[in-house]
């Protein structure tokens, strides 16, 4: 038997150290908080140069302007509280007046921020990246910029195919502001009439506007037009198939509709009964009343406009392809110039339209860099250059023939087989029409109406699952999988359809805590479903490492957290030529070329070619079809000839760069910057260079110009040669930071539109 004495001796022992272990955990978990709070103070806290300069004082300044000029922003504002919504929302002002107030504000500011006494060099990482962006975010996006140089159409030529106006957010400001006019009372429910009220005026002046656009001849080509109207279908497709009465069946009009949003004002009897005497109604009658009045008909006109009376001004691609031919002489009339109606080629203010010059400027918005249309041109007849014969070569080794023209014409014949597509069987017409459009527009719609594509679409499916579980395990030696420096996502991506006819393979994130997967999105009404020797290289263009890595990894990894305008800076930015230049580099060299996943697969090598060809491509024609005057059948002709299609696909694609002038310059001017700063640091770093290293200093930025993307490179190889530089102990040893931070700019996020990523 034990004794107990030395049993009692153990268990006071044991009590002793385990009071010891207690305190002592709390004392360094005590610390630890303690370190992590002065941490998170030390790199949040505004530099000494941000107070003495006043740069800090400045990006308050931006966002406390930028809310008082777009009330209809204003649930969006960080800390904002809901009185504050009650009284200042108004729904948006497109009218030409409050366009050119937002603008004339929106560049004193960027004056002002040109003008600021900054060492930059003394700023914090953070501040310097907010210097790019912020002069980014005055010169082009706070306002719709109301000038002769920066028109961009968005005023006066109606929606383009993916509907970026402001117009199209209307819906996700009705979710986040709405809810704060719950009608309690009889006064309540007259504000709330007031609001929507407001909405009818946001539609009607649109109208108005492009109305004013016919008259001054900035009108968009048939195919544009009718691209417009599928990217406004996209926000509201139930009033696009329904007409007016479709707006009870809009998802973002439901909590209005739902009885508890009403539910204490038709509680009280005394209320409700006043209300009836004053309208004839029931409060319940005279809310379904108001939505259909004030929402629901101001955009089913809206799309009766743009069907029926803006489609006759609408020009053919031989009248007008992009904006150098803009503004037009006369007015057209079903494609003939009204001689007696000459346009006066000029905004409301007097100031003379230019298209040419407005794609100078607009170019810049997308690129992020100062690259005019013709070095941009250049650039891409260069590209070209030197990944066409690579094409020709793969054409020769499946074909076997050594002649360039025969072995073209063979492979052709071959690529177009149709098992090389998705469907084995013909798609019916009422598949593809406009009424399948409508009919065919969420997945359950698609299976019933459109069950030929569903079955091609789940082949599709099938084949894109297979490469993400081919291409992931190539990835590991390129990307940091865990630590401080991690920079894969772990949210998983799924694939989904994207209805709009005018689509193109697209990426959604999942969002910061992944409440829902991210989306691969493939397109539904493709002419042919595919084809299949496409997908690999399409995939890794969305997926990993392209999309799904950076902007998913950027969500969960590099998000700045510690609140403040800063973070609402970088949560309202978005740099194309970062975002989309990253992806294609993903396809290539990444996968391309610094992994074996093309050898002995000389067809998906081709895929992955043709859309390095096809982005090259893009350099030649939106600048040619905006700044050169090409026209759509010079522009569908250098697709039939270097991309070796003709199909519907290369049409949409047209239509793309003229619906959205400059977007698609940005994928391989990003793609080149990207690759020329990893030349540069293997260059310089020799053995020290580091691929895991790089790739987490350059995605570590966040989505960024490019100019603050070159100068985070360079400071990071300097630092790998100079470690003892000031600053470079930070730089080399990023802390891997767990606390959330302020979640301050978090308002109403479930409203706000999602970006998506495009192929």
């Amino acid at each position: 038997m034990r004794n107990p004495k030395i049993l009692l001796a153990v268990a006071a022992f044991l009590t002793v150290a385990g009071l010891i272990c207690v305190i002592t955990g709390i004392t360094l978990l005590s610390r630890s908080k303690s370190c992590d709070k002065k941490s998170f103070a030390k790199r949040c806290s505004p530099s000494d140069e941000a107070k003495r300069s006043g740069f800090d004082s400045f990006l308050q300044k931006v966002q406390d302007s930028y809310f008082d000029l777009h009330p209809n922003k204003i649930a969006y504002k960080p800390k904002v509280k809901p009185s504050d919504i009650r009284q200042k929302y108004r729904s948006y002002d497109p009218s030409p007046a409050n366009i050119k107030r937002i603008t004339d504000e929106a560049w004193r500011l960027l004056d002002e921020a040109k003008k600021l006494d900054l060492e930059v060099h003394k700023l914090k990482p953070r501040e310097k990246k907010a210097l790019a962006q912020v002069k980014h975010y005055l010169q082009h996006v706070f306002g719709t910029p109301y000038d002769v140089n920066y028109y961009a159409g968005d005023f006066l030529m109606g929606p383009n195919l993916w509907c970026w106006q402001p117009l199209c957010h209307v819906p996700y400001e009705i979710q986040s502001s709405l809810p704060h006019f719950k009608p309690n009372t009889t006064k309540d429910m007259e504000t709330l009439k007031e609001k929507m009220i407001e909405v009818e005026k946001t539609f009607n002046q649109y109208i108005k506007n492009m109305k004013y656009g016919v008259a001054v001849g900035m009108v968009r080509s048939k195919e544009q037009c009718k691209a417009g109207i599928n990217g406004l279908t996209s926000y509201f497709r139930k009033i696009s198939a329904k007409g007016a009465s479709g707006i009870f069946e809009e998802s973002f009009v439901k909590f209005i509709l739902d009885s508890k949003f009403i539910a204490t004002l038709v509680n009280d009897s005394k209320e409700s009964i006043l209300w009836e005497k004053k309208y004839g109604k029931s409060v319940n009658e005279s809310l379904r009343e108001f939505v259909l009045e004030y929402i629901g008909k101001p955009i089913d006109d809206l799309f009766t406009y743009l069907r029926g009376v803006h489609m006759q001004h609408c020009v053919s691609s031989n009248v007008s392809s992009g904006l150098y031919s803009l503004p037009l002489e006369f007015v057209y009339v079903n494609n003939t110039a009204d001689t007696s109606r000459p346009t006066n080629k000029s905004l409301p203010t007097g100031q003379i339209l230019d298209g040419k010059k407005s794609y100078d400027q607009i170019v810049t918005y997308f690129t992020t860099n100062s690259m005019t249309p013709n070095q941009i041109n250049i650039m891409g007849y260069k590209m070209l250059a030197e990944l066409y014969p690579q094409v020709l070569e793969v054409a020769r080794l499946v074909t076997k023939e050594s002649d360039n023209d025969t072995a073209k014409i063979n492979f052709i014949q071959r690529m177009n087989h149709s098992d090389m597509y998705f469907t084995k069987e013909e798609i019916p017409r009422n598949e593809s029409d406009e009424k399948a459009h409508v009919l065919c527009g969420d997945v359950e719609s698609a299976k019933k109406y459109c069950p030929t594509r569903w079955r091609a679409l789940e082949n599709w499916f099938t084949e894109a699952r297979m490469v993400f579980s081919l291409l992931d395990p190539k990835t590991i030696s390129m990307f940091h999988f865990n630590g401080p420096k991690q920079t894969t996502p772990s949210c998983p991506i799924d694939l989904a359809p994207d209805f709009n006819p005018s689509a193109a393979p697209n990426y959604r994130a999942g969002g910061k805590d992944c409440k829902e997967s991210a989306k691969y999105n493939i397109p539904f009404f493709v002419e042919r479903p595919g084809p299949k020797y496409e997908e690999w290289s399409t995939n890794a263009h969305e997926g990993r490492p392209g999309h799904h890595t950076q902007v998913q990894g950027l969500l969960e990894h590099f998000i700045d957290n510690c609140g403040g305008v800063i973070k609402w800076l970088d949560t309202e930015t978005y740099y194309t030529a970062f975002t989309e230049g990253w992806a294609l580099y993903a396809e290539n060299p990444l996968i391309g070329e610094d992994t074996d996943t093309y050898k002995n697969e000389p067809w998906q090598k081709y895929g992955m070619l043709k859309w390095q060809v096809w982005r090259a491509l893009r350099l030649i024609v939106d600048s040619g079809l905006h700044s050169k005057g090409y026209s759509r059948e010079k522009s569908l002709k250098f697709f039939s000839d270097y991309a070796w299609d003709e199909s519907a696909t290369a049409s949409n694609e047209v239509t793309r760069y003229q619906s959205v002038p400059g977007q698609a310059t940005a994928y391989m001017i990003g793609q080149q910057q990207i690759k020329d700063l990893r030349n540069k640091a293997k260059k310089e770093l020799g053995s020290k260079f580091d691929l895991r290293d790089f790739h987490y200093h350059l995605l570590s930025q966040g989505s960024s110009p490019l100019s603050h993307l070159e100068q985070s490179i360079n400071a990071y190889v300097n630092c790998v040669k100079n470690e003892k530089d000031p600053g470079c102990h930070d730089i080399l040893n990023p802390i891997e930071v767990k606390d959330k931070g302020t979640e301050d700019t978090e308002n109403n996020d479930i409203y706000r539109p999602r970006g998506q990523h495009y192929f």
